[in-house]
């Protein structure tokens, strides 16, 4: 998870009124999950010189096995949406947690900036948090406030705010948004709130929370207070089968075929579970998006076909039956340095798809060699950095990478990557 970066000009405030009510999203959690309980969550919350915090919200995001892969969403178990506030001691609670799981929680406090905490094992010693000062807020026309709701019109808490795009006067930046900080969390009133060092901007921002569907928004003004709501989003399910049988613990992917950078909002990933069903829940409706098999993981499913398929209105279901994963194929390989020298210890090569978002890197022995499991069935690429070489005939692919391309036909044959000595100007 991110933590906040303290920048002159750029700082996160979550407005928390005292006594403010604990409404977190109320959704309908098509894949709940409840794992053995038997587990408390504890910690203390301090400032960071040390002294106790109280009053201050917490709130368990997501949770994940700790062993294996899960086969439901991050935000999907019934340990998640969970709040508590800290006592006079700054310490806090969760009773009855999923001991099979770690957490994710967000903390928060007025005065204070907000705090995303991962991984969290209940099994563990009491965890210490400790929160930083809020800066002192610049004026109103350099804020951008905004409330994110759910499907019933009520604040969402512990939501995930990140800039993705900023137009000023001057300038129309998209990416990394200089001059403030990387995300902001809602509160439990939904608020966030993002400074920029910029006046009379409009900003553009990815929203995501547990068990909702994320969504971009472009349009945020300066000075006033946006409605950002989110919806249950839509859900793609089906089968994973070779040879006629279930292929059980197999990890798929799914992002969006448009990958603007303003609009895109990350890949998710789902595992099939005994009867090899899987299930992504909570995607944004009226898309189209790219499924396939990762690689590298336990399950084999490297070698699932890449397909595009559209997801229609919020709520409804895309049932893709039973996707077939053809016998899992190994591609063998070999980095040559042109000049004749030795590998040097410690290289890996990098394998890359253009429309998955899927990528793993692979040791290469001391004499070249590697190989790559569960091949994916497409076109993919191969790069490597060697200092003072660079590939022969690489081709630049979108992010300016030199990169082989491996093609159905030439991965019939030792796959080679030669690599030719730079010539020093």
């Amino acid at each position: 998870m991110m933590q906040p970066s303290l920048m002159t000009g750029a700082l996160i405030a979550l407005l928390l009124a005292p006594g403010a009510h604990p409404v977190l999203a109320a959704t309908q959690q098509s894949a709940a999950h409840s794992p053995p309980a038997g587990s408390a969550l504890t910690g203390r919350v301090t400032t960071s010189d040390g002294k106790p915090v109280a009053g201050a919200d917490v709130i368990i995001c997501y949770a994940f096995p700790k062993v294996g892969a899960s086969t439901t969403c991050p935000g999907c178990y019934t340990d998640c949406k969970r709040a508590a506030k800290t006592n006079a001691g700054g310490e806090f609670q969760f009773p009855g947690v999923a001991r099979t799981l770690v957490f994710d929680v967000m903390v928060a406090r007025d005065g204070f900036v907000s705090k995303l905490v991962s991984r969290i094992d209940p099994s563990t010693p009491e965890k210490q948090i400790a929160l930083v000062s809020q800066p002192t807020l610049p004026g109103e026309d350099h804020l951008f406030r905004g409330t994110v709701t759910d499907p019933a019109g009520r604040p969402v808490a512990g939501a995930l705010v990140e800039p993705v795009s900023i137009t000023s006067p001057n300038e129309n930046l998209v990416g990394e948004v200089p001059g403030m900080d990387r995300f902001a969390i809602t509160n439990r009133r939904g608020e966030f709130l993002l400074a920029s060092d910029q006046a009379s901007a409009v900003l553009g921002v990815v929203v995501s929370a547990p068990a909702l569907a994320p969504e971009a928004f472009s349009t945020l003004h300066e000075g006033t207070n946006e409605k950002l709501p989110l919806s249950l989003g839509a859900a793609i399910v089906g089968k994973l089968m070779r040879n006629g049988k279930p292929v059980a613990n197999a990890a798929l992917g799914l992002v969006q075929v448009d990958k603007e950078v303003e609009r895109f909002l990350g890949p998710a990933t789902a595992t099939t579970d005994i009867h090899g069903a899987f299930q992504f829940s909570n995607v944004a409706p009226n898309q189209k998006y790219w499924i396939y098999g990762l690689m590298g993981h336990d399950g084999g499913a490297g070698s699932l076909a890449i397909q595009q398929l559209s997801v229609g209105a919020d709520g409804s279901i895309v049932d893709l039956k039973d996707l077939k994963l053809a016998e899992s194929q190994t591609v063998h390989g070999r980095v040559l340095l042109s000049d004749g020298q030795p590998i040097p210890n410690g290289i890996q090569i990098a394998v890359y798809r253009n429309d998955a978002w899927d990528d793993i890197h692979i040791d290469i022995r001391p004499d070249g060699s590697f190989d790559l499991e569960d091949a994916p069935s497409e076109s993919f690429n191969l790069t490597t950095g060697i200092p003072g070489y660079k590939i022969h005939d690489a081709k630049l692919n979108d992010g300016g990478v030199s990169a082989v391309t491996v093609t159905p036909e030439t991965r019939k044959h030792e796959v080679v990557v030669t690599m030719d000595p730079e010539k020093h100007k």
